[in-house]
């Protein structure tokens, strides 16, 4: 965005190499590009029917949940959502392939990789300081900037620099509120398997022939453990994609899972086999060499919803995505919400003739209210790992999504529909979306309130009545 405005001399620092920055496999689950993801993507010129070529559309996606027991499909969408499930490394790719296709972005954006930020010094007047190590040599180098831009992610170096600067930058945490991330012992960890998957499936329940089950590369596959141990619950997502690329598998348990603790590639396909008995040719669809490198892979964990006091400090240092708005996947807004930062940020430039005095500033008035409002629906909004939800929240879910669905089209001026169904709009703000929430939610409980007057009242004369009666009849005895 910024080179596309003329800025030159731009420079990126990436602590991965260009071995993992470029890999082949992922190491992370598909990400969810909504309708404003989408939007800021068109925004800077990059291809989206790249993005829908490499992607699976939500509405072309299916669902389906092998048991222990029983299996059984449904469809996501019946018709077009503008959602689209992508790889990580996809997006990286078409984003890496976006620069260097353009002669003038090339030349302006210079990509460092394998340069691990340390810290950023106090702004001067004319410039900030970066000072980075190089992850090949292990030197300390550093970069005079008159800009930074920290969209380091969870575990910003510019956040925590920024906690230094400035006294009152707080990060605030949203704790033990969220499916995933309340449950601090939740870990993942990454498979790749092929595109197209052939499954021999026999239930527990019917140990006769085995059933084959072929599975087009968009559909989403669900297994679930057959060791039902409440307290090492168990899952594999693997997610779809398109024919030519592997699948991601979110192999998502409790930290103190067996699976985690193995060492070598065929403790984890004797692992996947105890949990995974009703996949008979599990050993075919898990290579050896996957089980080897899932061993070593990294255990991932989710953050807790939480959002930045400010997204600036001074005129020279800003934050933006993950930096200033992380949350588990509960509501599927974390690259789109990124996104949009950067969409926004151009809208400012364009309103403030490029003056970062004045843009910053507006910039964290216009998206900190958001940044808070995400935070909150992913809090409220909790139903990604469903095994580790209770089954009344499960409940209260169905319900909100029902009954506000329900009022919202019967009194479309007072109520408004769940936030699920709002998140694919990209005309509502984070922050709006929330304010037509709990005003919703208000009413719901205002006339939930009222009808049980009206019943307390109809009911109670007939009570009243009754136990009259009842006294007069023993009197009467007497």
């Amino acid at each position: 965005m910024l080179a596309r405005r003329g800025y030159r001399d731009i420079t990126v620092l990436e602590r991965m190499d260009e071995a993992e920055y470029l890999a082949e496999k992922d190491r992370t689950y598909v990400l969810g590009v909504f309708p404003r993801g989408r939007n800021a993507l068109s925004s800077i010129g990059v291809d989206v029917d790249r993005m829908d070529r490499e992607g699976v559309p939500e509405y072309m996606s299916n669902v389906t949940t092998l048991k222990p027991s029983d299996w059984s499909p449904f469809l996501v969408a019946t018709k077009p959502s503008n959602v689209t499930a992508l790889k990580r490394q996809s997006l990286v790719r078409m984003l890496y392939d976006h620069i260097h296709s353009d002669s003038g972005l090339s030349d302006a954006i210079h990509v460092v990789l394998g340069a691990e930020v340390a810290t950023v010094d106090k702004p001067s007047s004319e410039c900030v300081r970066v000072i980075y190590r190089d992850t090949r040599s292990g030197k300390e180098k550093m970069i005079d900037a008159d800009l930074v831009i920290g969209c380091d992610g969870v575990n910003s170096k510019v956040v925590e620099s920024m906690k230094r600067l400035d006294k009152t930058f707080r990060i605030h945490c949203l704790s033990n509120i969220s499916s995933l991330a309340g449950v601090n012992d939740v870990r993942y960890k990454m498979l790749c398997l092929p595109s197209d998957l052939t499954v021999d499936y026999q239930p527990s329940s019917q140990p006769g022939p085995r059933e084959k089950l072929r599975f087009l590369p968009s559909t989403v596959i669900i297994l679930l453990s057959a060791l039902r141990n409440r307290k090492l619950p168990f899952r594999l997502t693997s997610f779809g994609g398109p024919a030519n690329q592997e699948r991601v598998v979110l192999v998502l348990c409790t930290k103190d899972h067996p699976i985690l603790g193995c060492n070598t590639g065929e403790e984890v396909l004797r692992c996947l086999e105890g949990n995974l008995p009703f996949v008979r040719n599990l050993r075919e669809i898990v290579p050896m060499a996957e089980a080897e490198l899932f061993a070593k892979r990294k255990i991932g964990r989710f953050s807790l919803p939480r959002y930045a006091s400010t997204c600036h400090h001074g005129s020279r240092v800003l934050l933006m995505g993950d930096a200033i708005h992380s949350f588990p996947a509960d509501i599927g807004q974390g690259v789109s919400s990124s996104l949009e930062d950067v969409q926004i940020l151009s809208t400012i430039l364009d309103a403030t003739n490029d003056d970062w005095r004045e843009a910053l500033p507006r910039f964290t008035k216009e998206r900190q209210p958001d940044c808070r409002a995400l935070a909150v629906l992913s809090h409220r909004y909790k139903n990604v790992a469903r095994e580790w939800t209770p089954a009344a929240y499960k409940l209260k879910l169905f319900a909100d999504l029902l009954i506000k669905r329900l009022l919202s089209r019967l009194f479309p001026f007072a109520f408004s529909p769940s936030v699920m169904t709002s998140l694919t709009r990209a005309d509502i703000k984070y922050s709006e979306m929330l304010r037509r929430d709990n005003a919703t939610r208000r009413r719901i409980w205002a006339v939930g309130v009222v009808l049980a007057a009206l019943l307390v009242r109809l009911v109670a004369p007939v009570v009243v009545t009754g136990a009259a009666g009842g006294l007069l009849g023993k009197m009467a005895t007497f």
